[in-house]
């Protein structure tokens, strides 16, 4: 997977060594090889390399350089193992920078709000009411409304219009086909 950076950027990442068994790290190592590729070629880019507290864990750090595609491999000369790195350095004006910031923190409040719908509608701080019965008890239509925590959903009243911490409000339906048998349920979002 390319990962985007400015250019310029330190680039930090990691990489374990394993054993031969396929699970143990293997610590101590010192002899690694190094290919860097900028744009298809080879590129003399100094890439560092320590070990993360004697853990068979390995740090690499490089500075990534100007625009380009940059390409890192890592051969672990023990066991012969190749790691691979792929970035995609950008000139981003800090515009840009506050643009992509932006842009997911968008995409995390929705997410956030998704979430919470999702916990609701697993009847999480979930309050129905104003529900309507037809003559053989069962029921017709109903409001279910949604709430970010249990206070909020205790502070909810039957018929009320309580918008704190409500996240969604929906209108539930059930057609009846006879006693005990919907036809259909439908719970859509106002």
């Amino acid at each position: 997977m390319t990962r985007k950076v400015q250019a310029g950027e330190t680039i930090v990442d990691s990489f374990p060594a394993i054993d031969f068994d396929g699970y143990s790290r293997v610590t101590g190592l010192s002899t690694f090889v190094f290919w860097v590729y900028r744009d298809g070629v080879a590129d003399a880019t100094p890439v560092a390399v320590s070990e993360i507290d004697s853990t068979g864990e390995y740090k690499i750090e490089l500075n990534a350089g100007t625009a380009s595609f940059l390409k890192v491999q890592v051969l672990i000369d023990y066991n012969k193992d190749i790691y691979e790195w792929e970035f995609d350095v950008r000139n981003l004006s800090a515009q840009d920078l506050e643009d992509h910031l932006n842009l997911v923190d968008i995409q995390l409040d929705e997410l956030n709000e998704m979430i919470k719908r999702v916990l609701g509608l697993s009847q999480e701080n979930v309050y129905i009411d104003n529900t309507v019965y037809d003559a053989d008890s069962q029921l017709l239509t109903s409001r279910v409304r949604l709430y970010d925590t249990k206070e909020h959903c205790d502070a909810a009243t039957d018929g009320g219009n309580e918008t704190e911490g409500l996240l969604a409000t929906y209108t539930q339906t059930t057609d009846w086909q006879t006693i005990n048998q919907f036809r259909f349920y439908k719970q859509v979002k106002d």
